[in-house]
């Protein structure tokens, strides 16, 4: 049946005029199986900047966690995404409980499905991550959000976004918080964060499974204020000038017209494939 599915899958890609890819990462992955590069266009994910936008105040700021249940005083860092392998919420727990302990230590926000009922989700890892929280009475330390239709509140409530994610095309949740103006901490992966996060100016890049490195990179944003307003400044102007929503769609646009094009009036044979 495995080997049906994919000969089916190559000879529906075999048609496809144009393949579309959202990083060079995944636009080297394409080249990489042989397909030609006039064949690949790239076009990165979009993001609605006036959903998805910096607080106005720290008033908002505030009121906006008083809103959610979150704690008014104090950093709060954030991760979006599910409790899989490849999305590492783990990897970022273990960087968090290695902060200074008690008050000091930030609030981790965590906002994704634990439910194992869905497929991306390792019940391990949620079984790892709350047996520790048990463990170490550290409930009023640690939030859970299993789903929610106001992601962008909850980011513009926080100070710092992590991304531990080992493996990606191109994270929406990511460009969300860089929308938001946040700092962000993600995790290196070639062609994909490194073709959106300039080290040290939009953001902080780190090694995969690192939980090491990845809480120095934290501690250094908790210890100055100033950093995390510059890279979060940062990261908005990046949100604006490369992935803007309406501007993706443009792109979009422009390449169904060009495809129309060739396809001949009254009929194409156009597929595009992302």
């Amino acid at each position: 049946m495995e080997s049906l599915i994919l000969d089916l899958f190559g000879r529906v890609f075999a048609r496809a005029d144009i393949f579309v890819s959202v990083s060079p990462g995944m636009t080297a992955k394409f080249r990489a199986s042989g397909i030609p590069p006039e064949r690949v266009r790239e076009i990165p994910n979009g993001v609605d900047l006036r959903r998805f936008r910096p607080a106005s105040s720290p008033d908002e700021v505030r009121a906006l966690r008083a809103k959610l249940g979150l704690p008014t005083r104090g950093p709060i860092i954030v991760f979006v995404g599910f409790f899989s392998r490849d999305k590492a919420p783990h990897v970022l727990f273990q960087a968090w409980r290695r902060l200074p302990p008690g008050p000091e230590r930030p609030f981790l926000l965590l906002i994704g499905s634990t439910d194992p009922r869905h497929v991306e989700v390792d019940a391990g890892i949620v079984t790892e991550i709350r047996s520790a929280i048990d463990r170490g009475n550290l409930h009023d330390r640690v939030g859970f959000v299993e789903a929610t239709n106001a992601v962008e509140e909850y980011l513009r409530a926080a100070n710092i976004y992590v991304a531990p994610s080992r493996r990606e095309g191109l994270s929406n949740a990511l460009l969300e918080a860089l929308a938001c103006g946040l700092a962000v901490v993600a995790a290196r992966i070639e062609g994909v964060t490194t073709g959106v996060i300039a080290d040290g100016r939009s953001g902080m890049l780190v090694a995969p499974d690192d939980p090491v490195a990845l809480a120095e990179r934290l501690q250094a944003l908790l210890d100055d204020e100033s950093l995390r307003r510059t890279l979060g400044r940062e990261a908005r102007r990046l949100a604006e000038s490369r992935y803007g929503i309406e501007a993706v769609a443009g792109k979009y646009l422009e390449l169904y017209r060009e495809l129309l094009a060739k396809g001949g009036s009254g009929r194409t044979r156009t597929r595009v494939t992302a």
